[in-house]
Order: C-alpha cells, then sequence, then structure tokens
C-alpha cells in the first residue's frame, strides 16, 4: 500500500471526522483503483489518520477549563479539540505569545536584507549614541530580541510600551534615556522593553511604514492570517512583546509555515539558544524553575531539566522543541524533531504555569500519537 499525505479538506483532502465530543480529526480519504484495472484489483489507501485520544483523555481530566488545542504539521491540522466556551477560532490578545510574532517579523526583515542581526541601534535611532564609554552603544538587534540587551524593566511595570500616550518611537526613547540595567549580553531578563527597541529598530529600518504594517507585510498578509493584528496599545505604539490578538487556527498558519521550512530561511538562527550560560534575572516561574529553559529570538528553547551535565548545550540545541507562553495561557509551540505543532488557546489570568504543565502532559502523547 502507498501511503498519502493528510490534508485538510480545502487542499483536496477528506472532510473532518467528529470522534468525540469537541473533537475534530482529520483523516485521509482512500484513493479509488485506477480506471480500467483488473477485476478485484485492490485500491490503494491512505494511511490511517494519528489516533488523538490519549490527547483528548489527557485534556478532558486537566481542571483547566475553556480552552482548545489545535495540532498539525507542515501540511495543515490534524486535530482540533474544544472544551467549554473557547473555540479554536475564538480571538484574544495573546499576550507573550506575540514575542514569536515579533520575532518572525524581524527575521523576515533580515531576510529581504533591510537589517541585520547584529546592527545596533544607533545605526537607525539618531538619538542613540555611539560613545564606548556608554553601555547602550553596545546593544545589538539579536540581544534585543533574546532580552539580553540590559533594558531590564520590572515586568509588572510597563510603562509606556503599553501607553496609548506614546508613538513606537517615542516610547522607544523613553526607555532609551532610563538607561540599561546589566551589561548588555551578560543577563537574561524577561520584559518587554527590549522588544519594544528592536520593532522601533525595524520600524526605522522599514523605510517609512509603521511596525504594525511590517507586520502585515512580512507575516500575516503572505500567511493570510486574518483574524491576527496588534490590538495593545495602539497602531501607533503596537506592544512588541505582548499586544497582539489571534485565534488557534490563526496562529496556527504560523506555527506551519515555521515547520515547512521556507518562510524563515535561517530557522537555525532563529530558534536556537542565544542565552545559554547567562544568569536569568528574571523568568517567568515555570521556565524559571526547570533551570534548563532557554531563550532564541523572540521564543523559548525548552530542554528538558536535569539533563546532559557538560553536554547540556548541544542536548538542548538537538531538542528543537520551541514555544511561546503567553501569561493568560495562549501557548503555542512547535516539534522540529518530531514534525509537529501545537496549540493550547485560552485566556484566564494566571494561564501560563498551568498552560506549561498541560503542555508537558500533552507532548509525549502526541508524540506517541504521530509514531503510531
Amino acid at each position: 500500500m502507498i501511503s498519502l499525505t493528510l490534508a485538510l479538506s480545502a487542499c483536496g483532502g477528506s472532510a473532518p471526522q467528529e470522534t468525540a465530543a469537541g473533537e475534530v480529526r482529520i483523516a485521509a480519504a482512500a484513493t479509488p483503483a485506477a480506471a480500467g484495472s483488473p477485476a478485484g484489483a485492490v485500491p490503494l489507501v491512505a494511511a490511517a489518520a494519528p489516533n488523538f485520544s490519549a490527547v483528548t483523555s489527557a485534556i478532558q481530566a486537566s481542571s483547566l477549563n475553556n480552552l482548545s488545542v489545535v495540532i498539525g504539521n507542515k501540511d495543515g491540522i490534524l486535530y482540533q479539540y474544544q472544551k467549554g466556551n473557547f473555540s479554536p477560532s475564538t480571538v484574544a490578545v495573546v499576550y507573550s505569545a506575540t514575542k514569536w510574532l515579533t520575532g518572525a517579523t524581524v527575521m523576515r526583515m533580515v531576510q529581504a536584507g533591510k537589517i541585520t542581526l547584529t546592527d545596533k541601534p544607533q545605526q537607525y535611532l539618531s538619538y542613540w549614541t555611539s560613545n564606548p564609554s556608554d553601555q547602550r552603544s553596545s546593544v545589538n538587534l539579536t540581544q534585543l530580541l533574546s532580552l539580553t540587551s540590559g533594558f531590564n524593566n520590572t515586568p509588572i511595570v510597563n510603562g509606556c510600551v503599553d501607553s496609548v500616550l506614546y508613538t513606537l518611537q517615542s516610547c522607544a526613547k523613553n526607555i532609551y534615556n532610563g538607561g540599561v540595567k546589566t551589561t548588555p549580553g551578560s543577563t537574561f531578563y524577561y520584559a518587554s522593553y527590549h522588544l519594544q527597541l528592536a520593532a522601533a529598530m525595524a520600524e526605522a529600518a522599514g523605510g517609512g511604514p509603521k511596525f504594525v504594517d511590517l507586520f502585515a507585510n512580512y507575516v500575516t498578509g503572505p500567511l493570510g492570517m486574518t483574524q491576527t493584528r496588534f490590538a495593545k496599545a495602539s497602531q501607533s505604539n503596537p506592544w512588541a512583546a505582548a499586544g497582539v490578538e489571534s485565534s488557534a487556527l490563526d496562529y496556527a498558519k504560523f506555527l506551519q509555515a515555521l515547520l515547512a521550512g521556507s518562510f524563515i530561511t535561517d530557522a537555525n538562527g532563529f530558534l536556537q539558544p542565544r542565552t545559554l550560560g547567562l544568569p536569568k534575572a528574571y523568568a517567568p516561574e515555570t521556565a524559571y524553575n526547570t533551570g534548563e529553559w532557554e531563550y532564541a529570538l523572540g521564543n523559548w528553547v525548552e530542554c528538558v531539566p536535569g539533563r546532559g551535565g557538560s553536554n547540556y548545550a548541544t542536548l538542548c540545541a538537538s531538542d528543537k522543541v520551541n514555544s511561546s507562553p503567553g501569561a493568560y495561557g495562549f501557548l503555542p509551540w512547535i516539534d522540529r524533531k518530531n514534525g509537529y505543532y501545537a496549540i493550547i488557546a485560552r485566556s484566564a489570568s494566571g494561564g501560563f504555569d498551568t498552560s506549561v504543565t498541560l503542555e508537558q502532559q500533552l507532548q509525549p502523547l502526541i508524540v506517541s500519537a504521530l509514531a503510531n
């Protein structure tokens, strides 16, 4: 028998099949025998769709309510499940899942030759110092995207980044005037200021369009993400670290494109850990408590805790699981080793930790379903 690729019905595959309350699995259709084949010839049959029943059971057993889970691969969606009143098409602010999209916007601009990862803000922002005695002069775009630039705001005090009273450029200058708190490149600090400055650099390098338009031109437009846009703080001052709204089905288009490989050609540069060996002055509690999640460019690298000893750096890079959990529980991730993406979509205060817990439960179940 010949195995056929799973595909969505919109792409010529079979229609979704309801397999349990709230669950939709995309099953491949059988291919009929060719016209004129001998009587009794066995038709080509597609491989069975993965059995995600263990995933469904884990979601049902979870204490979390009002969520959706979407799983797919480079060819499309394989599984959807809705629990409660939060559907895969529900639009909500994704908070820190925004970071991955901002990073992707900049990486697409790097691909287009508009900016480089080694560029410094003073190449684009006229007020930025070049004086080597001022530590701000050594900041570069990689440090901003990896949250190691030294511009470390307390996470609960966001300052101008979520204020409609600023533009992106006036906010960036306000952050600049506050100075760095740690030597650029020396310390990881999970907060918003780094990416607001990166977005201001990108906007200046873009030659005229606002960052929200660059986001549309380089990411949402090419991918057909019609439900994804910056909703906070404003169109003039997009909150580059946490201001996007989207749905699970729309965000899935971005993850599918990452797996496919052509959307961001330097995937390793985008997704490799950039914080190995650096102290983590602040990180969300779940990631910090593992001790071994690292950060790439706008996204986490989910390294396996307690593994590898002196080989930790090599093993961390080879795990190839990247994610970007949001404060209210919207959690997208990709597993490049096993060839799938998934999203837990919900909107609940304090949702970061609880969504990560569910994610960790689902990951081996998804891998097992795909393998079988």
